[in-house]
């Protein structure tokens, strides 16, 4: 029984071992990853994000929906999460979001979502 639970642990520690392979960056060495600078991406995520809200809550004046928009960004990667009304507001929130300086992209996760009145319809 001893030896069984020793063969498992190997068969695990093998599999492992090979999909941790598989996913390292094959130019990656064993040393830690090159990071930015202290502090500098952090505020400009943070600086960012909050210029993109801005942008939204300027847009929200033109009829659309975003007050159930997040807005997080990471090295200029804006993602936009959360639920609108309808596939316009989405469209225009991923085009007011792209038209902010320093956005180099956006990650929609936006859904649509229509509210449902209190008889079940919409």
């Amino acid at each position: 029984m001893q030896f069984s639970k020793v063969a498992q642990f190997a068969v695990i520690f093998s599999i492992c071992s090979q999909l941790y392979a598989q996913t390292r960056d094959p130019g990656q060495t064993s040393s830690s990853p090159i990071a930015s600078p202290i502090g500098t991406s952090n505020v400009d995520d943070t600086q960012l994000a909050k210029d993109v809200r801005v942008a939204l809550r300027r847009g929200k004046r033109s009829g659309y929906s975003f007050s159930n928009i997040r807005v997080r960004a990471k090295s200029g990667v804006v993602s936009l999460t959360g639920a609108v009304p309808a596939q316009t507001d989405v469209d225009a929130a991923i085009k007011v979001s792209q038209a902010v300086p320093g956005v180099t992209a956006v990650d929609n996760r936006l859904t649509v979502h229509v509210p449902m009145n209190r008889f079940g319809g919409q």
